[in-house]
């Protein structure tokens, strides 16, 4: 793949994620905004390029999410240059295991989006913590599907989002497979998540059909 077609898919990537987010609410591009990056590390000839474009998904992510910043102090900007790191780690982890000898697309969409949610784990704790724009923040209009943060956390959320991801670039890349690929338990992968996806929504539901005879009330968040 070009350079040039790669830092394109990367950028697409970056913007599709943030588009997910308010103020433009289309929380359903989350569902497929990794796709256009896991097919450019995919190509990646080297953990360099892989690295750097996961980098250049993230920075574009971090800034169209964060630009509001500038307006505080323009030195908080550079906390999007801090973002895009966990992007880089993840480009490295997708890339190691595409690599490996035994491609299992099984164990892809549970490491993968394993992968993301502990980066985004250690990137809201450590060093006091950067929790925003998590990608399950982006689906909190979704209630069917955000009642099983109630086990996990945005966590939780941020994992099923991943693994939806991860199974249609599974789909996709039977287009743009290279010679010589060969991907294991593909079915498994197909089973796996939409099984996932119908527990995740039949529990939704019930929850949002449970009586809760406790008191109603309206509340509101300021941020200070």
């Amino acid at each position: 793949m070009k350079k040039t077609n790669s830092v394109t898919l990367s950028i697409l990537s970056g913007i599709l994620m943030a588009l997910s987010f308010p103020d433009a609410n289309l929380g359903f591009l989350a569902f497929f905004c990794l796709v256009p990056l896991l097919v450019v590390i995919y190509y990646s000839k080297s953990f360099k390029q892989a690295m750097f474009f996961s980098y250049v998904a993230g920075l574009v992510f971090s800034t169209t999410t964060a630009y509001w910043l500038v307006f505080v102090s323009p030195w908080l900007l550079l906390t999007t240059l801090y973002v895009g790191i966990y992007f880089l780690l993840f480009g490295y982890i997708v890339k190691k295991f595409l690599n490996s000898t035994k491609k299992s697309d099984f164990l892809f969409v549970i490491l993968i989006p394993s992968a993301w949610v502990a980066l985004e784990y250690i990137r809201g704790n450590i060093f006091t913590g950067l929790g925003w724009a998590l990608l399950g923040y982006s689906q909190y209009l979704n209630l069917p599907l955000i009642q099983i943060a109630d086990i996990g956390g945005v966590y939780v959320v941020s994992f099923f989002i991943v693994a939806i991801n991860a199974l249609i670039f599974i789909f996709a890349r039977g287009r743009f497979l290279k010679k010589g690929e060969v991907f294991l338990n593909t079915s498994k992968a197909v089973i796996f998540v939409l099984i996932l996806v119908l527990v995740t929504f039949l529990y939704g539901f019930f929850k949002l059909n449970e009586k809760n005879d406790g008191v109603k009330v309206k509340i509101s968040v300021l941020q200070g």
